[in-house]
């Protein structure tokens, strides 16, 4: 996942995404960000 400039929000992979942090759904999908993990994002621009 490419994360650019003025991404505001954050993602947990499986459980929950805020603002437009990972593109749309079909790039989650792609990305497989709606699988569990133990990695979590937030961002602030």
């Amino acid at each position: 996942v490419v994360i650019g400039p003025a991404t505001v929000g954050g993602i947990q992979a499986g459980a929950f995404r805020i603002g437009d942090t990972a593109g749309t759904i079909d790039n989650i999908i792609h990305c497989k960000l709606y699988r569990p993990g133990s990695v979590g994002f937030v961002s602030k621009s």
